[in-house]
């Protein structure tokens, strides 16, 4: 069981640092570019399909200008609220 719950933290993670990359207009070739690494790693990281080190983790929190345990439900609820003012 704990390979499933594994599994499945590394894909929010991933999912994570996508969804911030994206609201920041970032290209995956620009990320990878800034902190050092292949596209394909960045690729695979978002896709939930490596396992995400430290170091790039905080690479890419600096890089994104968060912290990936509180930003998503900040993003979500300020999303969520702007979405509800039409």
């Amino acid at each position: 069981m704990g390979d499933i719950y594994e599994t499945g933290v590394i894909q929010v993670a991933g999912h994570i640092y996508k969804y911030r990359r994206g609201k920041l207009g970032v290209t995956q070739q620009e990320a990878a570019r800034s902190i050092g690494i292949s596209r394909r790693s960045l690729s695979n990281y978002e896709r939930g399909y490596s396992r995400i080190p430290l170091t790039i983790a905080l690479k890419l929190d600096k890089l994104y200008g968060c912290d990936c345990e509180k930003g998503l439900s900040a993003d979500i609820e300020a999303d969520s609220r702007s979405s509800n003012i039409s």
